[in-house]
Order: structure tokens, then sequence, then C-alpha cells
């Protein structure tokens, strides 16, 4: 029975003794109704706008109450149904596990990714496709770099074993090194290439005047500002695409946590729509929420790998790269002074 002031109705099916039952009162456009089981049994006019005082529940009821929970928006008769098969003891809506899913074990993963709301699944997918760019730039930097190493230690081989002829424009040996593919990679090449093009120039143009072929100091500052102006370019090159790496590592972890703000401030205006505050209705939500975090460290944490190792790699190359600048400019001084042409 439910008695609200001078408003009072009554179920017509009387409760069966000994056996768990499920008990709703929904109140709603004047009306209120009382179902038993999910099934309606009584019905009659209630008004809760002037209710006032205590309220009683279960007054001369003589038994075991097992849970009490109220709801400030009135439920539907489905929704009071299946809460009432969800709750009972051989409820149709649960289904018994076989032995070989209880050896599998749940799949916590289903349960989050089924959560996770549209926000969410766009900054997931974002962080995805960061994700990819960062591989992407680690194996194709760790590939130029690897390449860049064979081809200079294949250059440096042959200059230590040919450097007189090597130091020398006109010679047909620095010819063909041009039409060696295996060099293309090489910056220790390219440096040299652009060294003896500005001491070609400077060669031709004291030979037109019919001087002595003596690189003067001033000289020797063009082809190593030529020498500098390379080495820069070479480590543009060397550090390209880096940048995307470092974007992954410091907005991987931020764009994960943007997700899973949002998505926990969603689940909680959910809850506070529905009325209904449980770890259930709760739960799913925060743990789907934090999905976008754990995707954010996915991200940064190999870019971040990745980048201290290829940054090691980088300075190596460019020193090597900067040893064998000045080594260059060094020996071209000395095979151009005016000391060489006496001693020959």
């Amino acid at each position: 029975m439910v008695r609200v002031g001078t408003a009072t109705f009554k179920a017509n099916v009387p409760l069966k003794p000994g056996i768990w039952q499920h008990i709703a009162v929904t109140v709603a456009g004047g009306q209120g109704s009382i179902q038993v089981d999910g099934i309606e049994t009584g019905k009659g006019p209630l008004a809760l706008s002037d209710t006032s005082g205590d309220v009683a529940i279960g007054t001369g009821f003589r038994g075991e109450l097992d849970e009490v929970s109220l709801s400030v928006v009135a439920r539907s008769p489905a929704y009071v149904k299946a809460l009432a098969m969800t709750q009972a003891a051989e409820s149709l809506m649960l289904g018994l596990a076989t032995e070989e899913s209880e050896e599998g074990g749940t799949s916590y993963f289903t349960i989050l990714l089924g959560a996770v709301t549209i926000d969410g699944w766009v900054v997931i997918g974002i962080l995805m496709i960061m994700f990819v760019i960062s591989i992407w730039v680690m194996i194709a930097k760790s590939i130029s770099l690897s390449s860049v190493k064979k081809s200079n230690a294949l250059f440096l081989e042959l200059f230590r074993t040919q450097t007189a002829a090597l130091l020398d424009p006109s010679n047909p040996l620095v010819r063909q090194l041009t039409e060696n593919t295996a060099l293309n990679d090489s910056s220790t090449y390219a440096l040299y290439k652009a060294a003896m093009v500005e001491v070609n120039v400077r060669l031709e143009r004291l030979k037109s005047r019919g001087g002595a072929v003596v690189l003067s100091a001033a000289m020797l500052e063009s082809v190593r500002a030529a020498l500098d102006a390379n080495q820069v370019k070479l480590n543009q090159r060397f550090n390209s695409g880096i940048v995307l790496l470092t974007i992954a590592i410091s907005g991987g972890p931020f764009l994960g946590l943007l997700g899973t703000v949002v998505g926990v401030m969603i689940t909680f205006a959910a809850i506070a729509a529905s009325g209904d505050v449980n770890v259930n209705s709760i739960a799913p939500g925060i743990a789907a929420a934090l999905v976008a975090t754990v995707a954010g460290l996915a991200v940064a944490i190999p870019a971040l790998f990745g980048y201290n190792w290829l940054a090691i790699q980088i300075k190596n190359v460019s020193t090597d790269t900067q040893v064998f600048s000045d080594e260059l400019l060094t020996l071209t001084a000395e095979r151009y002074s005016e000391l060489s042409l006496i001693h020959i």
C-alpha cells in the first residue's frame, strides 16, 4: 500500500511469502503506480508537490529488506521490469560462463572500448595518427643515418688512400667520384665536393692571370665559408622530421589528458541527468575516459626513446662531418701554400 496525504492505493496482488520480490513505486504526471517484479499491480492518483514530513517504508512489513534506492527521475515500466529481472536470483538476463570463457578471462578491453564516447574516439584517432607519424619518422631517419654512415666510411677510406690526388680538382679521380652512386648519401663527400668547387674556381682564376697557384688567406676563408654553409645545410637535413617526435613527446600526454577530462565530465553529466548514482554507472565511463590518457602515453613513450637515440646518432654524424671539414681545410691550405710550392 502507498499512502501520501489523503491519497491511497495498493497493489492488487499480495506478496508471496518466502521468496525475493522486487517492488517499485513510480510517480509521474499526478499518477502513481506499484510494480511487483516489473509488472504493474496497482495505480491511483498521486501528487508529490504538497508532501511534507517523514517518509515511512515497510510499515508493518515482516521479513528481510535487501536494498532501497530512490531516483529523482520517474522510471519507465520497461526500465523497472529490466531492473527487476537483473536483480532477481534466477535472472534471465544473466549468463553463466563456460569453462572455456573462464579460462580465457573477461575481455576488459572490450568493455573499455565499448564505453568510450565519441569525443574520446576523436582524441584517440588523433593520437593514433601521431603514433604512426612518429614511428615513420624514427624508421625513416634510422635508415637515412645508417646510409650516411656507410657512405661516409666508404668515402673516408678512399680519401685516406688518395689524399694527394683528391686535393687536385683537375685529377680524373675527382670526376670519377661524381659518378659513384654509393657516395650520394655521404655528408663528408658533400663537403668535399663543395670545397673542391671553391678551390677549382680560385685556381682557374690564378692560372688565367699567370700567377703562382697559391691560395691566399682570403681564398681559404672563402673555402671555409663554403664548408660552414654546407655543414649547416647538412645539419638541417639530419634534423628534419625530428620536430614531429618532440610534438608527440610533449603533445601526446596533454592531448590524452584532454580526452580523459572531457570523458569524465560527460560521465558525471550523464549520471546527474539520470539520477542513478552507483559504482556500476560511474566506473565504466571513468575507465573508458582513462583510455585517452593511456593512448597519449603510448604515443609519447616510444617517441621519447626514439628521439634520444636519434639525437645521439645525429650528433655522432655531425661531429664526424665537422672533423672532416676541419681536416680538409687544413690539408687544402698545406697543399696550396707557398711553402709547398718551394718544396716541390
